[in-house]
């Protein structure tokens, strides 16, 4: 097999290779580090590589996992892999090797995967494009002086590319969704704890969970690695049946509400509304019933409390890096955007914090209530499409938290947070193309805990509206 027979295939149709003896996991793994050497040059994708010697499943071929043999790329900082780098894409994070698997790593070298290396992400998850200090930027396949997205941005570079079918990626306010929009793969953000994240009492926005060229490869990775851990203190409903059967099963006449109009009041572009109003065509001709409508909830306030959630743990985190590397924390170790949220945390009162906590929990009311009478949401899901390279640049001398924020959430990625603090499933789908030629995602949303509905109606678009045969300027 060559590198571009190897590019063709998505992870399933890997696995089914080497399953036929067709192919073995270890001329895979050669051929995805090929790939590796061919394409980072260009995109700078990979943080770290994990040795041939370190990089096996914790199965062999005689208890075959579901993607045996499929190599991929772990998020840097998304999960510990024993022996590791475990940075969280910081300077101030060089030297800290993590001591033990986590148990997403765990699962996912139980579905037989491959572990070639560590993709890039910005400083600690902490922006929607990936150009961190520490790696420099990296580059959209599409469009090499654009941005991939982030803040899984190295994986969706690569799995665009051809370099692996699918990547780890993690989600807290649109980092699986807004770099598989940029990048045009697929992106699902599960619900909430439905695969093994951090345990947080507070709302827990992140998610684990990959990116991929298929809907049926981001299904069966679901299936591999989803269920709840002993103790855990969100338990979403347990899956009817394996989610790689829903994708080909044609759901029922859905109720589907639609909006093209961001919720921060940001312009639009209308490459991004275009991507909509098509898709939202395709579900009707399609049989399902299609109605423009907007969540009931108001961006300011929502906003306001979701800084509270998404920089409180700041604190602790730095102090879990001083203390594992023996650095400080200061402008030589970290971006500005990160010690804009850090300072944003000092000064949190609990008062404040209550207070907006009990403000997001009132907008997870009622954008429950609003999923009581519609099946899916449509939305873009960033305002533009995959913006120049450094354009959204996370050490910018003026970052406050509150500016740093609105940079990268209101006037650009304004409408995937809200489903990070609902906890409920949404998909970025590769449906559209701007007229410059990049990838243009299209965000879908049901209720919690039904990601069912969501892989049924992503099954019927990814064959009406196909995407396979795109292929970006830089590809394997």
């Amino acid at each position: 097999m060559n590198l571009k027979e190897y590019a063709s295939y998505d992870a399933v149709g890997l696995a089914e290779l080497v399953r036929n003896k067709d192919i073995t996991a270890q001329e895979l793994s050669a051929l995805a580090r090929e790939a590796i050497a061919a394409a980072n040059p260009i995109l700078n994708f990979l943080a770290h590589d994990i040795p041939v010697a370190e990089e096996g499943p914790l199965l062999d071929e005689s208890t075959c996992g579901a993607l045996y043999g499929v190599p991929f790329l772990m998020k840097e900082g998304g999960a510990a892999i024993k022996g590791q780098p475990w940075n969280m894409g910081s300077r101030l994070g060089v030297g800290r090797i993590a001591t033990e698997d986590d148990e997403l790593t765990t699962r996912f070298r139980k579905a037989g995967v491959t572990l070639v290396g560590q993709s890039t992400a910005p400083e600690q998850g902490n922006a929607t494009t990936t150009e961190s200090v520490l790696h420099g930027p990296t580059r959209n396949p599409w469009d090499t002086d654009a941005m991939p997205g982030g803040s899984s941005g190295g994986g969706a570079a690569a799995v665009a590319a051809g370099v692996t079918p699918l990547a780890h990626a993690t989600d807290g306010a649109g980092s699986i969704r807004v770099p598989a929009a940029c990048c045009g793969v697929v992106g699902l953000k599960p619900t909430r704890s439905r695969t093994p994240s951090p345990q947080e009492i507070v709302f827990l926005p992140y998610v684990n969970h990959v990116v991929s060229r298929s809907v049926r490869d981001t299904a069966v990775m679901l299936d591999c690695i989803q269920g709840s851990v002993v103790g855990d203190i969100y338990t979403p409903p347990p899956p009817a049946r394996p989610y790689l059967e829903e994708v080909s099963i044609a759901p029922r006449p859905l109720k589907i509400g639609f909006t093209t109009q961001s919720p921060s009041g940001a312009p639009v572009h209308p490459d991004c509304v275009n991507g909509v109003l098509a898709s939202a065509k395709m579900c009707e001709e399609m049989g399902h019933g299609i109605e423009e409508v907007t969540l009931p909830y108001d961006w300011e306030p929502f906003m306001e409390a979701f800084l509270d959630l998404w920089s409180y743990r700041y604190p602790y985190s730095m102090e879990i890096l001083e203390k594992a590397t023996g650095l400080r924390c200061g402008p030589d170790t970290r971006e500005t955007g990160s010690m804009a949220m850090l300072a944003h945390a000092q000064q949190l009162t609990m008062l404040d914090f209550t207070r907006n906590l009990d403000g997001l929990a009132a907008i997870c009311r009622k954008v429950g209530a609003f999923f009581m009478d519609y099946d899916v949401f449509i939305s873009p899901v960033c305002t533009r499409p995959a913006l120049p390279l450094g354009e959204l640049d996370a050490n910018a001398p003026d970052l406050t938290a509150s500016v740093w924020l609105d940079r990268m959430l209101g006037q650009y990625a304004a409408f995937t947070p809200i489903f990070n603090v609902t906890g409920q499933p949404a998909i970025s789908l590769p449906l559209h193309h701007s007229e410059a030629g990049l990838p243009v995602g299209v965000q879908f949303a049901a209720p919690h805990g039904d990601e069912a509905t969501l892989f049924q109606l992503a099954g019927q678009l990814e064959h009406a509206m196909p995407w396979r045969d795109r292929k970006p300027s830089v590809s394997i």
